[in-house]
């Protein structure tokens, strides 16, 4: 998963890096809260779905030239 030169991963870190970085100088349920909330936002995100299915598209056309 962390393999620089996987382009999923690659998305990932550059679209969740920030979400466990501290939203306040002292923690509480909330913030961790929110965490949760990035986490699942992200997962049923329309760019998210759009990407997993250029990277998937791009793959099977991949896999029908070999």
């Amino acid at each position: 998963y962390r393999n620089k030169y996987n382009p999923l991963a690659s998305f990932i870190e550059n679209k969740t890096g920030d979400f466990y970085k501290p939203r306040q100088a002292y923690g509480d349920l909330a913030s961790a809260n929110m965490v949760i909330y990035d986490c699942i936002d992200f997962y049923h995100s329309k760019e998210l779905n759009v990407f997993l299915r250029k990277i998937i598209s791009e793959r099977n056309i991949g896999n029908e030239n070999d």
